[in-house]
């Protein structure tokens, strides 16, 4: 049978409970700052103690003050119970449980609940007072995790042109090995400015994604991606990565204007300029820094010509066991003979550079010309008509920045500009 024994020091009452086989069971200082004294202690049936004593304190456990001279004292002491707080798991997708460990006839957490157990769905600082049988209370603390969230690091190492479908294809980088289920793929909506979800892909399947309702010819799309971890949560959006479109007609002097909007999703110095003549191979055919976005062709070959636009990318990405190195625009295709209109050939613009106007001339008056200005991006900023008749045109450009722009005839026939 074991053997306790309560050790008392006077001065502050220090308590020490003595377990003969294994020491100290517990201690406890009651009293002031100034000179208590024990004077009897008496064991209880419930296993507690009964102390009586004096005290000239006026703070700390005396409560109700010094009332002048020594004070008596009367305190019980019970025993406590031991009390531990277990989580039920701590890696939870919503919910888990906390459970008071112990025997214990009432508890109180400080979320005000009153069971022995408590479900919670966020993290933080926990605690339980549970009262024993005999009234005595014990009070035990946890630090509980917040639930999972999902791995929210994903990106989009690139968004390059597959030309077997002619179709934009997103290049990622599977992440393996930190509860992700799948991959989610996005497209902004124009008309709503929302990111809608196209797609997804299983976290074993290769890092892409072919977009096949993209139209890379007709605009520039943007993307995000994220992922559904195993919880069936869904993380943040991925930063966001642009298409390129590229935009191209023939001169007045059948020289070829492209231009294009950036890239957007990474960093890079300079676009390649590619041409393919009669169906062979693209080969480089300029360099143009990352600030500028129009280019002229003026001295194509001729025949079929195709354009497209390159950005390397260094390192490569690499989502399985092919690289991709480079990120590739739409491609634009002209037919042999396709533009050979004699009426946009008399066609004749001044002052280039201009500043508030500009005049256009002909010399073929017999039919009536749609006239557009365009800028660098290939959106459309306004258009007009030269009549019938008509051989001379002056349009007012006050309301233009400086820059390049480029006239339009009858979506055929273009003409760079320049606002100064």
């Amino acid at each position: 049978m074991k053997k306790a024994t309560l050790l008392t020091c006077f001065i502050l009452l220090n308590l020490l409970h003595v377990n003969a086989q294994i020491g100290i069971e517990w201690e406890q200082t009651y009293g002031g700052s100034s000179s208590d004294n024990l004077n009897s202690t008496i064991p209880t049936s419930d296993g507690g103690y009964l102390l009586g004593g004096e005290t000239n304190s006026n703070d700390g456990d005396i409560q109700s003050g010094n009332h002048g001279g020594k004070d008596y004292w009367v305190a019980k002491l019970c025993t406590q119970t031991p009390l531990l707080i277990e989580i039920t798991n701590p890696d939870y997708c919503y919910t888990t449980e906390l459970v008071a460990i112990g025997d214990f006839d009432s508890y109180l957490w400080n979320t005000g609940e009153t069971t022995q157990s408590i479900t919670i769905s966020f993290g933080g600082h926990f605690a339980v007072t549970a009262i024993n049988e005999n009234g005595c209370p014990t009070e035990a603390m946890i630090d509980a995790p917040y639930p999972l969230e999902p791995y929210n690091q994903s990106e989009i190492c690139m968004i390059t042109l597959d030309e077997e479908t002619d179709k934009n294809i997103l290049i990622y980088e599977p992440v393996q090995g930190v509860g992700i289920d799948s991959m989610m793929f996005y497209k902004l909506n124009n008309q709503t400015s929302q990111y809608d979800w196209i797609g997804s892909n299983s976290i074993v399947d290769e890092g892409i994604f072919i977009d096949q309702y993209a139209n890379p010819s007709e605009q520039s799309h943007q993307y995000k991606i994220g992922v559904r971890d195993t919880c069936g949560k869904t993380s943040g959006l991925s930063p966001v990565h642009r298409t390129i479109l590229l935009q191209a007609n023939m001169g007045i002097n059948d020289e070829v204007n492209l231009f294009w909007n950036p890239y957007e999703g990474f960093e890079y110095s300079n676009f390649g300029i590619y041409r393919s003549s009669n169906q062979g191979e693209y080969i480089l055919i300029s360099n143009v820094p990352n600030n500028i976005y129009t280019f002229i062709d003026l001295y194509p070959p001729a025949g079929e010509k195709k354009y497209q636009i390159r950005i390397e990318k260094d390192p490569p990405c690499n989502p399985d066991r092919e690289l991709f190195s480079f990120v590739a625009s739409n491609q634009i295709v002209f037919e042999p003979g396709a533009i050979n209109e004699k009426v946009y050939d008399g066609i004749e613009i001044y002052p280039n550079p201009f500043n508030n106007n500009l005049i256009i001339e002909r010399r073929h008056k017999l039919t009536k010309i749609k006239v557009e200005i365009i800028d660098v991006y290939g959106r459309l900023l306004e258009s007009f008509d030269i009549e019938k008749g008509e051989a001379q045109k002056t349009i007012s450009t006050e309301h233009l920045k400086q820059g390049v722009y480029y006239l339009r005839f009858d979506k055929i026939r273009s003409q760079s500009i320049i606002k100064q």
